[in-house]
């Protein structure tokens, strides 16, 4: 599993180093890969997360975005997500915004020995954004993601494609 979302990432960066000769437009797709940590757990409760994004950018400051969010695998639970957001964005200085985020999450949880926990529930987060072209945005982010019995955090780094 860490091999696949090692090729995902190297994937993405490849993208990246073409993506300036875009233009930037309203649409946009990312990739965040970071650390997911559940809450109200005992022992070690995290793992290497991804989360792959789209979104369309209404105005500057304010956009929609389909997320799916991967947890990892630990102590024989897998974590997975599944939302539609909007996103906020405030320009603080030069290429620099915050983040703000607001999702209703599809939230799952697969447990090793069968049967799974799944509902739907309010998601939220916030980060930073630096622009290092007009096409691509790098971000540093931390979300929190709630589930049937319990909830979590993801802090992850991501860039994003306009």
């Amino acid at each position: 599993m860490k091999m696949n979302k090692t090729l995902a990432a190297l994937l993405i960066g490849a993208g990246l180093i073409s993506a300036p000769a875009m233009a930037a437009g309203p649409f946009y797709g990312g990739l965040n890969i970071g650390q997911f940590k559940a809450n109200d757990c005992s022992g070690d409760c995290s793992d290497t997360a991804y989360k792959l994004l789209a979104g369309y950018q209404f105005t500057p400051n304010v956009g929609v975005e389909v997320a799916y969010a991967d947890g990892g695998n630990f102590q024989g639970a897998k974590p997975t997500a599944f939302g539609v957001g909007v996103v906020g964005s405030f320009p603080v200085g030069n290429n620099i915004s915050l983040l703000g985020r607001l999702a209703i999450n599809n939230s799952k949880v697969k447990f090793d020995g069968g049967g799974s926990d799944s509902s739907t529930e309010l998601g939220f987060g916030f980060g930073a954004a630096y622009a290092i072209t007009p096409a691509i945005d790098l971000s540093l982010e931390w979300e929190r993601f709630k589930f049937k019995n319990g909830d979590g955090d993801l802090v992850s780094l991501g860039a994003k494609m306009k």
